[in-house]
């Protein structure tokens, strides 16, 4: 499975250093996903933090940056991603870019700015590597001013191979009720955009309209990594009953990476409807997608039902086809059980017009080692998806083990794109420093007791974050690439639960927006914590 380029880079830390928030974070591996090896560095020796990578994707590259706070001022150097929202952004909030060189930045309750002097980057990021390769010279200023809790007001500017200036505003109309407009040049190509959002408790409704050429950029770079929205778009979830609610979408997407048979822009249109009756959580769903000449349409039905407290049945039917192909039919059983808090298993029967197939897997969990085999099943919507398949089967695998010396060693099978299977290996060690290093900090002494407790961090679009301590009862846990913390407890029960968010390992400051304060052992959902960029400067 591992080519010669695959083997994982065994890493020492020392940690010299003394006083509160200094450590060590290094990890290094290769992934077939990327095509890509490498090794990272993040520290922090107060007052500077940063990271430092470099790795081999289609050449050698290289990234850091480091960072410190003075006078309610951030200043950086080096290589970072850049937020680059607009008010009417209501659809997708991860639009960002990449650029090496000096920031400076401040943020208040009234208001934040940030001023950035280099050149735009291309950014390669795993778990295990993070470089950046230059492209162009660029400059940026973005400015955010907030006029009580109703109005908001931004302007986005950044000067590279062409002008950007887009300017736009937020006007909350009403507690539930939000307008926005945005108007100006990407790269030199004009765009105008209105959005609005409504939320109630019984309907959320985000539509915008977008006018913009697909010459349009909001920076000119050679692999855009987000799609833009044009036209008319809409998504409504109506819940007229508390067990009842109904999914529409309407969406005009320009997509990143095109296959070069697919036209630029893609249309999406969806319906589902969602219920629970006597136990059994029901599911329906329609959409039809265009792009170019192809098309493809999908109808999708899903059931679910605990079958006891330790196992849950699911049956799922898909109805796919892809232009003049013909009609595809997929139906699957699947059954879930806790064995043990240890062991997890799952079956599943899949029928399709070449047969009928079983398979099975599941997930050990022990002091030393994670075991996970799945067969999984992945419906993509889009047309031209996996390359022309609509439905793509295959089997994951989740390794991870746990060493003396505080590393840990990952290894993860994905499908990517096209519907291949790739794989990502890493090793991971973090060492931790000062006089006041948390109890539970990471540590080669081993904790045996017999309850886990699971938990996610995820921000708003449901991106995993790194870094996050996490404190279960007298157990300090850092969230890892995945933003997944676990603990093992010896006695049964509730526990509390507190997020440090000021003292993150990654350079970001961040605030929580939901999450559970108690959580109990054996419970087989993981606790999910929700989290956002905070105001003001990183700690």
């Amino acid at each position: 499975m591992f080519s010669r380029r695959a083997a994982l880079l065994a890493l020492t830390l020392l940690g010299p250093q003394t006083g509160y928030g200094q450590f060590l974070i290094a990890s290094g591996g290769a992934s077939s996903l990327t095509d890509a090896y490498g090794a990272k560095l993040d520290y922090r020796y107060a007052p500077f933090s940063g990271w430092l990578g470099l790795g081999f994707n289609r050449g050698f590259h290289v990234g850091s940056t480091t960072g410190a706070s003075w006078r309610g001022m951030d200043f950086a150097a080096g290589d970072k991603f850049y937020p680059f929202l607009l008010a009417t952004d209501v659809f997708d909030r991860s639009y960002y870019f990449d650029g090496r060189g000096l920031t400076v930045s401040r943020h208040s309750r009234s208001d934040s700015w940030m001023a950035f002097a280099g050149a735009s980057t291309s950014e390669f990021n795993t778990s295990f590597a993070r470089t950046f390769r230059v492209e162009q010279a660029a400059g940026a200023f973005f400015y955010e001013r907030r006029f009580g809790p109703r109005i908001t007001l931004q302007s986005s500017n950044i000067l590279s191979r062409g002008l950007t200036s887009i300017q736009s505003v937020g006007v909350a109309v009403t507690p539930n009720w939000k307008l926005d407009a945005a108007a100006g040049v990407g790269t030199g190509h004009g765009m105008f955009s209105a959005a609005t959002e409504y939320k109630n408790k019984w309907l959320i409704l985000a539509g915008s309209l977008t006018a913009a050429d697909n010459r349009f950029q909001r920076l000119h770079v050679s692999n855009p990594v987000f799609s833009e929205r044009r036209g008319a778009n809409l998504q409504a979830r109506i819940t007229p009953f508390a067990r009842l609610s109904v999914t529409l979408g309407h969406e005009n997407i320009a997509p990143p990476v095109m296959l070069p048979t697919v036209s630029r822009n893609v249309s999406l249109n969806t319906v589902a409807v969602s219920t629970s009756v006597a136990g059994f959580g029901l599911t329906a769903g329609e959409s039809v997608s265009r792009s170019g000449y192809l098309s493809a349409s999908t109808q999708l039905f899903t059931l679910s039902r605990r079958l006891s407290p330790r196992f849950t049945g699911y049956a799922f039917a898909v109805r796919s086809q892809s232009g003049n192909q013909p009609r595809r039919n997929l139906y699957m059983g699947t059954v879930q059980g806790s064995i043990s808090p240890r062991l997890t298993l799952d079956g599943t029967v899949t029928r399709t017009a070449s047969g009928t197939s079983f398979s099975a897997g599941g997930q050990f969990l022990s002091n030393l080692a994670v075991i996970g085999i799945h067969n999984q099943t992945v419906v993509n919507l889009l047309a031209g998806g996996f390359n022309g398949r609509p439905v793509v089967q295959a089997w994951t695998v989740s390794l991870q083990f746990h060493v003396p010396g505080g590393i840990g060693i990952h290894c993860d099978s994905i499908l990517d794109g096209y519907g291949k299977v790739r794989y990502t290996a890493f090793a991971t060690g973090m060492a931790l420093a000062g006089q006041e290093r948390p109890a539970g900090a990471p540590a080669p002494a081993l904790n045996l007791g017999r309850y886990v407790v699971q938990g996610i961090v995820q921000d708003e679009n449901g991106e995993p974050i790194w870094g996050i301590p996490v404190r279960v009862h007298d157990e300090l846990l850092y969230s890892n690439s995945r933003g997944v913390f676990s603990v093992r407890l010896k006695k049964r029960g509730n526990y509390r639960v507190t997020v440090l968010p000021e003292q993150a390992l990654n350079q970001a400051r961040w605030e929580v927006v939901s999450g559970s304060l108690w959580v109990q052992t054996g419970k087989e959902d993981p606790l999910l914590i929700i989290m956002r960029h905070g105001e003001g400067p990183v700690p």
